[in-house]
């Protein structure tokens, strides 16, 4: 125990020695872990130079002197070959938001970075403690502002055990709220890449949380639901979920469903599924009362869209599902979508023959 207990310690000594070299006219003490930044710390902190000097040291920026291996204006070495171009790239990728000129205190600071650092436990307790965080209203609103910390928890859904991929979905979810959030996870690839990462290869757990955060981003206007639809992997990953036994995450993806079929581009890839239609039938008439409605939801926003219709009428109990669901819901939102949903089929019904399931053919 006692050992863990150092790790843990040196552990964060080493992330708090990132940003505390020297200062002016001072060594640093032996027993200091500082060290220059790795390449993604450095593209991370916004510690890199473009131009020929390669990457700049926190020294130079905060007016310190150089560390040893350094040249005099707080450089690192010139190196040849792929090193050197791998540099190069590195810093002309660097985010324009970096954590050197942040708002957020800087033990948080620290603590994201420490997601980028470490792995395993301690990696899993850093994101749980993020997690944490984010539930502050306050300390939410300021992380969604930071797009290099958001690409950091995203590398985290690309490549962290379960428990850290857990914890950073969770963050997302809560941050898709924010306006400053949305727009963020919306520009970065690499955070919505990590989020449709965990719906298919995450635990259950994992993808109930991500589910969730897509289907908050998908809430926020046509424009985020329209790019929500384009990455592959989505639509499919959550119709997978709906087939799943947990019912928190059957629950989420219906909800994520409701929100992204509100584009018409999105209702086509679901109203082509059997298995997703299957399941719609099955939780209007034995869903939860959230099931029931997400449920309600998507059905409607189906019957909208005048090129889905037909799939609905076609599918063998739906309508009749959509009906009893009518007569008997407490629920008056339900109630509301699926009159909706119905009325829309009937103004067609009578303009339609049957020729089969995916072959109704309108008059």
């Amino acid at each position: 125990m006692n050992g863990g207990g150092k790790s843990r310690e040196q552990d964060v000594r080493i992330m708090a020695d990132i940003t505390a070299a020297p200062r002016t006219g001072e060594d640093a003490p032996q027993s200091s872990n500082w060290s220059a930044p790795s390449a993604i710390e450095a593209r991370m902190l916004g510690i890199a130079d473009g131009g020929d000097r390669g990457f700049r040291g926190l020294s130079s920026i905060r007016g310190r002197t150089p560390s040893k291996g350094r040249n005099s204006d707080g450089a690192l070495p010139q190196r040849s070959g792929s090193e050197a171009n791998d540099n190069e790239n590195d810093a002309l990728n660097l985010p324009r938001n970096s954590a050197l000129a942040s708002r957020l205190p800087q033990e948080i600071i620290d603590l994201i970075l420490k997601l980028s650092r470490t792995q395993g436990r301690t990696q899993a307790a850093a994101s749980e403690r993020v997690r944490q965080l984010v539930h502050n209203k306050a300390i939410s609103g300021l992380i969604a502002k930071e797009s290099w910390a958001l690409d950091i928890m995203a590398q985290v859904l690309l490549d962290g055990d379960n428990d850290a991929r857990t914890s950073c979905c969770a963050c997302f979810r809560h941050l898709a709220l924010e306006d400053d959030g949305c727009g963020h996870m919306m520009a970065s690839s690499m955070v919505l890449n990590g989020l449709v990462t965990a719906l298919q290869l995450g635990d259950d757990s994992a993808k109930q949380k991500a589910a969730a955060a897509l289907g908050n981003l998908a809430w926020r206007s046509e424009e985020t639901r329209a790019a929500i639809c384009r990455i592959d992997g989505v639509v499919p990953g959550l119709i997978e979920l709906l087939r799943g036994d947990s019912v928190r995450s059957k629950e989420s993806a219906l909800a994520a469903l409701s929100n992204i079929t509100l584009s018409g581009s999105c209702t086509a890839a679901v109203s082509k599924s059997m298995a997703a239609l299957g399941v719609l039938c099955d939780e209007l008439l034995l869903g939860t009362e959230k099931g029931q409605l997400r449920a309600a939801g998507i059905v409607r926003n189906l019957a909208l869209d005048k090129t889905t219709r037909g799939s609905l009428l076609g599918f063998p109990g739906l309508v009749p599902s959509m009906e009893q669901v009518r007569r008997e819901t407490s629920n008056t939102e339900t109630m509301q979508r699926v009159e909706s949903a119905l009325d829309s089929l009937r103004s067609v019904q009578a303009c339609i023959r049957y020729d089969g399931y995916r072959n109704i053919r309108f008059a």
